[in-house]
């Protein structure tokens, strides 16, 4: 803990913490007071009228994340707060890259796996519905098949759990 080096390197490391801490909060509250009603990806309404809580930049922010991943865009930012929050205390992580691919595959594995299970109140993204797509055209007995289908979602769904634990480790 605590491990900065020289006097440099911990100014470098707490102004780089504190932008992703920004930014991570800027993109989780952008998120949570998307509406439908605001200008986005695929639709353009007036932006006199925007109730993101940071306006058309932040409407846009959400818009691109949900269309994306889904609802389970909600833990981009939250990685991206961990993450800050390990540069600004000084611990050493490693494969910072790596787990974020991680977080990000076990966003579509999650929206998959849903989609697998035929939740229709879980918004998934469009990466997660071209790919079940793509796995409903290949493999059709899949998706006749509630117990194939039970069984690959669940697969994907502790899978990316995996995945995000992976992720979060230190």
């Amino acid at each position: 803990m605590f491990i900065y080096g020289s006097f440099k390197m911990f100014l470098i490391k707490a102004f780089i913490g504190m932008t992703l801490m920004l930014v991570s909060v800027f993109v989780f509250v952008s998120i949570l007071t998307e509406s439908p009603n605001d200008p986005g990806v695929g639709k353009y309404i007036n932006s006199s009228n925007i109730s993101n809580f940071f306006g058309l930049f932040g409407a846009y922010t959400s818009s691109v994340l949900s269309s994306l991943f889904g609802f389970t865009s909600v833990i981009i930012p939250l990685f991206v707060f961990y993450i800050s929050l390990i540069v600004l205390l000084g611990f050493k992580s490693k494969l910072l890259s790596i787990k974020f691919i991680c977080i990000i595959l076990s966003l579509i594995l999650i929206n998959i796996s849903s989609n697998l299970f035929n939740i229709k109140h879980f918004e998934i993204g469009l990466i997660a519905f071209f790919l079940s797509d793509i796995l409903i055209d290949s493999l059709p007995f899949f998706y006749e098949s509630v117990y194939y289908r039970f069984l690959l979602g669940l697969f994907f769904l502790f899978l990316s759990i995996f995945f995000i634990m992976f992720s979060f480790s230190i």
